[in-house]
Order: structure tokens, then C-alpha cells, then sequence
């Protein structure tokens, strides 16, 4: 079978690296012919297209596209017209079996794609991208232009779910959501989370015993902002200081330091422990294996129902318990049937997906650490390996490809 990968998300960003080479790659493997088709910022094009270019099987024809950063808003649409240009072009050469459309970007120039030939296209939703701009405060309900926009993409996204003929959702959260509120048919819906190479990640961390002298080592992996809650990361490792004294925070991010410094300061909270450094993809796994736990806070918001951490499936993988909080993604299903390490669970509120935490919530998760800390590494790496392995991701892919080809 003939597909066309449609993203704008970068192979030479991170993401791509993580979240769509690494499946490309095993589908290539199994025999599917894929083109991929995905915009590239010049200034990380140019410094990393080798190295990306051997990354990929040798079988996937890479069609980088130039991503386009000025003047912002027609940049934007620039960027999603060139797309179509190009995969109208290429489809033209090669006569694809169907698409495969990363996010609603992507959708958008799939769908246009399936208007002019008739060919099907398969809506990998990434999350409720249109509400997540919403909740992360991108666009403004109170600006006209953002306004506008934000209406356009939410009827856009009801022609995507109906004429998709199958939709990937990275949770079951969102999967129920889409079916009880907005009458997607259960059966159209494959749930595939962010998946781990567990090659890759194959370091374990050591388990130990956990004391008030343990020079407790905790660790946070990716970007600070938008959504993720650095002020309540912080002031959780302040609390955690306080029980075990000589405990540190390695923040592995990309990120200036001094995003991390001002929020210290902000807090009134002492940077002592902490650790901000940026790492290559190939030395994450070293890291998180020097570390005895991970964290990450994420905003509860309507929109991130439909999300999967990346980072959750890495940490676990080598061998790291997990502390994240409630109302995101699957969380509250993961944490309860696998015990996947500890949740922060936020003050009572009549209000959905409103947040807060106290002292108590973080001394509540202190006090569990030593259980979570002392428990066998391989028993995270086994839950990775049950919900977030790359190759059942892999073999999800392929059933919902074949069952595409078949349309």
C-alpha cells in the first residue's frame, strides 16, 4: 500500500524524532510504502537533515516542506497552503492508497485532498488541538481574529470526524468523550498512546532504600511552558527538600535557565538542588536512569482529556515510578489499575477540571515515596512495555492501516 504522511510537526524537532520517525520506521518495515511530508524550520533543517535523513528506513521518501515563521498569522496559513500544494503534487506522481493526517493541520489538507480525488484519509487527532489553543491562552476568545479562527478549526473538526474514515485518539478519555458527546461511532476509533522505543530507553534505574539522609534524585523531562505547571513543580520539590534535605531536580529542557530561576524567585523558593541542562535524544536515557523518580504537573483543562505524555512512557520505561497529577488524559485510569507510581490529587472544587494544590496534597505524595522508591524498577519498565510499547503502537498502526486499505 501507497501513503501519504502529512505533518506539520518537524522530523528534525524532537517530536517528530520521538512520536513519528520511530513508527514510520516499523510500518516501513512491514512492507507499506510511505512518503512522508512534513514542515521543516531552516535553521534545525540545516543542521540536522543528515542525520534525520539516516534515521529514517531507507524505503520512506522524506518531502521536507520549508516552515515559514513571518509575519505570524499569514505565515500560518502560508505554511498549511503550501502543504496542500505539495501533497496535491505528490499525489498526482504517485496516486496514494489513502492518507495519514498528523493533527488538524494535517486533516485540513487531507480532507481538501480527498474533496478533489476521492482518497480516504486517516485523522491521527493528536489531542483537541482547536480547545487546547483555547485552554493554553494561544488564542484569545476576546481577540475577533482568534475568535474567528477558533470557530473555523471547531467546524472544521466536526467535517474531520465525520469524514475521516478512522480516527487514531492518544486516550480513552477522549475516545469516550468523542463518542458520548459528539456521536463519533466507538467502532471508527483506534486508541493509540505516545509510545516508548523500549530499545532506546533500556537503561534501569537502581532501586533503593529511601531515608531522610537519601540524597533523593528527582527528574523532569521537556518544555515548561504553556502547560506544564513549573510553579507547582517547584513547590513541590521545596516540600520535598524539607523531608529529605539533601534531595536534587534535574530539569532536562531545551528551555533558558532562567525561566526556572525567576519562578525560584517569584516563589521565594531557593534554586539550591536544582539542575536545568538541555540533552540529545541519545542521552536522555542515561539520565533518567541516574534518577529515582519523575515528575510532571500538567493544567487540567477540557482539552488535555484528549492527552498522552510522551515523557510518562520514558520514565517508565527505565525503570522511574511517576508522580503526575489528575483530570489529565488517562491518568486517573493509569495510576489506579497499573500503580504506576504516585497521583497528585487536587483540592475538592464544584467546578470541572479547576485545580489547586495544597501543602497537603504534596506531603501526602512525600510520604509515599519510600514504597514507590524501594519497588523493583523492571515492574515500571513491565508496565511500559504492557501500555506504551513502540512496537504495539506499531501493530496498532498496521491493523488500522490495513483496514484503511481495504475501504
Amino acid at each position: 500500500m501507497k501513503v501519504l504522511y502529512i505533518s506539520p510537526d518537524g522530523m528534525t524537532d524532537p517530536l517528530g524524532q520521538s512520536q513519528v520517525i520511530p513508527y514510520l520506521n516499523g510500518l516501513a518495515k512491514k512492507g507499506v510504502d510511505i512518503t512522508l511530508m512534513s514542515l521543516e524550520k531552516p535553521e534545525r533543517y540545516k543542521r540536522e537533515a543528515t542525520h534525520i535523513a539516516e534515521f529514517l528506513h531507507p524505503s520512506i521518501d522524506w518531502q521536507p516542506v520549508r516552515y515559514l515563521r513571518r509575519p505570524p498569522l499569514l505565515a500560518q496559513w502560508a505554511n498549511v497552503c503550501r502543504l496542500y500544494r505539495k501533497a496535491s503534487h505528490l499525489h498526482r506522481q504517485k496516486a496514494f492508497d489513502f492518507l495519514h493526517a498528523r493533527s488538524y493541520i494535517g486533516a485540513w489538507v487531507a480532507r481538501r485532498i480527498k474533496k478533489r480525488y476521492g482518497t480516504p484519509f486517516l485523522f491521527d487527532m493528536r489531542g483537541f488541538w482547536a480547545d487546547e489553543r483555547i485552554d493554553g491562552k494561544i488564542w484569545q476568545l476576546n481577540n475577533p481574529l482568534h475568535y474567528w479562527v477558533y470557530r473555523y478549526f471547531k467546524r472544521e473538526e466536526r467535517f474531520f470526524l465525520q469524514e475521516a474514515h478512522h480516527i487514531i485518539s492518544l486516550t480513552h478519555a477522549a475516545r469516550d468523550w468523542m463518542t458520548t458527546h459528539w456521536q463519533v461511532p466507538v467502532g471508527k476509533i483506534t486508541v493509540i498512546p505516545c509510545c516508548v522505543d523500549l530499545e532506546h530507553f533500556s537503561k534501569l534505574r537502581t532501586a533503593r532504600l529511601c531515608t531522610v539522609e537519601t540524597p533523593l534524585r528527582l527528574i523532569y523531562l521537556g518544555s515548561l511552558g504553556t502547560w506544564y505547571l513549573l510553579d507547582d513543580m517547584l513547590r513541590f520539590f521545596h516540600h520535598v527538600r524539607r523531608f529529605y534535605p539533601a534531595a536534587t531536580f534535574v530539569i532536562v529542557t531545551r528551555e533558558p535557565e532562567s525561566i526556572v530561576k525567576d519562578a525560584c524567585a517569584r516563589l521565594q523558593i531557593s534554586p539550591e538542588g536544582i539542575e536545568v541542562r538541555a540533552a540529545e535524544r541519545q542521552e536522555v536515557p542515561a539520565l533518567l536512569a541516574q534518577a529515582d523518580v519523575g515528575v510532571f504537573f500538567i493544567k487540567p483543562a477540557f482539552s488535555k482529556i484528549a492527552s498522552s505524555a510522551t515523557k510518562m512512557g520514558e520514565m517508565l520505561a527505565c525503570g522511574l515510578p511517576v508522580i503526575a497529577n489528575e483530570q489529565v488524559g488517562d491518568h486517573d485510569h493509569l495510576f489506579s489499575t497499573y500503580r504506576c507510581g504516585i497521583l497528585l490529587r487536587s483540592k475538592p472544587s464544584a467546578k470541572p477540571w479547576a485545580y489547586g494544590y495544597e501543602d497537603k496534597a504534596f506531603e501526602a505524595v512525600i510520604e509515599q515515596l519510600p514504597a514507590v522508591i524501594s519497588t523493583p524498577p523492571q515492574s515500571f519498565r513491565a508496565i511500559a512495555s504492557e501500555y506504551f510499547s513502540l512496537e504495539e503502537g506499531i501493530k496498532r498502526y498496521e491493523e488500522v492501516y490495513q483496514r484503511m486499505a481495504r475501504s
